[in-house]
């Protein structure tokens, strides 16, 4: 390889950009669609689906989300009456302003029950995480847990923090720690700056006060099923309690006078639903986009794979003579397909090593051309041990693909033509001619494929971009007042 510098640089940069654009296309696949949540044993995770109304005038939520809601006297009746759960907890986000050291910084607060984080098993890297006696008496605890992330890009990662007192829409409240690197909350795209006990939601939202209202749905529920305990199992516990639930919200409150309007309503059901990557709204919205971009990239691999298969059809018909002479003198055949396998694994490694950057400029641009606010925290460029082993695995995968033919095609050579210097007309036809005018082809049809692709999503996509807006966007900016999250005493 070293004596053939052009030829080594060529296999190089084709499958660095065929190997780098798929890891690009795989990372952001693997972050939003593959990935699960990280906390401990995710598959054992549950979100809780349904429609609920509570006795009396049913109220609107003002959650942000997309997923079912419910009222928190609600949770307390799962909590307290469902065998199978291990834990459930609930959950709400409200935008808050949070002060620190005279500076004011927009956040978004998630509300949490006291058993969030250990029923998710998320540990605090400084200090501690919120526990059940801080969600005791409404107003008693004001205390708050910081997301990593905000704390390293707006208090500067000070570990002094903790302890300290900072205003959450001008209520002080106490750090008692810091949450994990990696946790990001359960919802994709939505990333909480600071975890505050639900019991002090009259200091998150003061213009709401729904504690005890069973009318006014806006917490996502999730659970966690016992060990040994089954789906089936769980969801037919759950469906005895909340029928009975249903039935005294029926005496409680105004009951429907048709008796075909009570039965519907008493058929109602919380369908558990496999949460183990969170509530997906980013995975919605993001899903089919990466699939055709999955798709684009493989055919690329697969032309960078036809092209270097091509040059080392090329490259062991320069080397019939060696090989012929190594059979001559005994070499088995295995022996040398193995050699010119090794070569073509050198080759994939080190494109896969280019290929990684390539991977990282990909993905930094990727994110660059998305809203700021787009993927919430959720997406990054950075590697990880998954990226790097698929990586690795498409590395071997393309070594096979592109080195096994023409390391079988170069080790059965006519052996007495080819020492008699006859090897030109031996290999001007035949066998190896037609692999390589078929690779030639398949890197065509390929290609032709791929850029009448790339056009036509470029085309949708200045299309887009220029599209009249039916007013003048240039130097406007949208914002909004909340007045009701400042406080003056």
């Amino acid at each position: 390889l070293r004596r053939s510098p052009v030829f080594t640089l060529a296999a190089v940069l084709s499958l660095a950009l065929g190997i780098g654009a798929n890891t690009a296309i795989f990372s952001l696949l693997d972050q939003v669609v593959l990935r699960s949540l990280p906390v401990a044993d995710p598959e054992r995770l549950v979100a809780l689906h349904g429609d609920y109304s509570g006795p009396g005038e049913h109220s609107s939520s003002w959650t942000t989300n997309s997923e079912s809601v419910f009222p928190y006297p609600l949770y307390r009746d799962l909590r307290d009456r469902v065998p199978a759960f291990a834990g459930i907890l609930a959950r709400a986000t409200a935008p808050v302003r949070v002060t620190w050291q005279g500076s004011t910084q927009a956040a978004q607060a998630e509300l949490t029950t006291g058993n969030y984080f250990t029923t998710l098993g998320v540990p605090a890297i400084l200090g501690r995480t919120i526990a059940p006696q801080d969600d005791g008496a409404p107003g008693a605890h004001p205390v708050a847990v910081l997301s990593h992330s905000f704390w390293s890009s707006h208090l500067g990662a000070n570990p002094a923090i903790v302890n300290q007192t900072v205003a959450i829409n001008g209520q002080p409240f106490v750090v008692i720690g810091v949450s994990s690197a990696n946790f990001n909350g359960l919802v994709q795209g939505d990333s909480p700056d600071v975890f505050v006990p639900i019991a002090m939601q009259r200091a998150i939202t003061p213009t709401e006060d729904v504690l005890e209202d069973r009318t006014h749905s806006w917490l996502n529920f999730f659970a966690r099923i016992k060990p040994g305990e089954s789906l089936a199992k769980a969801q037919a516990a759950t469906d005895v309690v909340f029928h009975a639930i249903l039935e005294a919200d029926l005496r409680q409150g105004a009951a429907p006078h048709d008796p075909k309007d009570r039965e519907a309503l008493l058929k109602n059901r919380l369908a558990l639903l496999p949460a183990a990557r969170g509530i997906t709204e980013l995975r919605e919205k993001w899903e089919k986009p990466l699939t055709v971009l999955m798709i684009m990239v493989a055919l690329v691999l697969l032309i960078a794979c036809a092209n270097v298969a091509g040059l080392l059809v090329a490259r062991g018909t320069g080397r019939q003579r060696e090989i012929a002479i190594r059979l001559a003198l005994g070499a088995k055949r295995g022996l040398l397909v193995k050699q010119l396998l090794l070569e073509g694994l050198l080759l994939a490694i080190a494109g896969a090593a280019a290929g990684l950057l390539v991977e990282h400029w990909s993905t930094v641009g990727l994110l660059r051309i998305l809203p700021r606010d787009a993927a919430g925290g959720w997406v990054s460029g950075s590697l990880d041990l998954r990226v790097l082993g698929y990586t690795l695995a498409l590395s071997v995968v393309c070594a096979l693909l592109f080195a096994l033919i023409p390391a079988l095609q170069a080790t059965k050579p006519n052996v007495a033509a080819t020492l008699k210097n006859q090897a030109s007309n031996v290999l001007s036809g035949g066998s190896s001619a037609r692999l390589r005018r078929v690779l030639v082809t398949v890197q065509v049809a390929l290609s032709v494929l791929l850029v009448v692709g790339a056009g036509l999503f470029s085309a949708s996509a200045a299309n887009l971009v220029n599209a009249s807006r039916g007013f003048r966007a240039e130097r406007l900016w949208m914002f909004s007042v909340d007045a009701t999250l400042i406080r003056t005493g």
